[in-house]
């Protein structure tokens, strides 16, 4: 994804769901639910996007760094 996409970034997958489930990021059902989770170099949450929570997923401007 980071290839295809020419990212300068950093992209990992949550391929068990241990961090969406962490985060509360499913359904009632357990079902996973689309989220964007922001982190430091450590693996610490600073930022959390998640259609559980209601909140709307970021835009790609939204996500633009310096």
């Amino acid at each position: 994804m980071k290839r295809a996409l020419h990212l300068n970034l950093e992209i990992l997958m949550d391929l068990d769901g241990w961090v969406h489930r962490s985060m509360v990021a499913e359904d009632q059902s357990g079902h996973i639910l689309p989220a964007v989770f922001v982190t430091d170099r450590f693996g610490e949450v600073f930022a959390a996007y998640t259609s559980a929570q209601d909140k709307k997923l970021p835009d790609i401007e939204d996500t633009q760094l310096d």
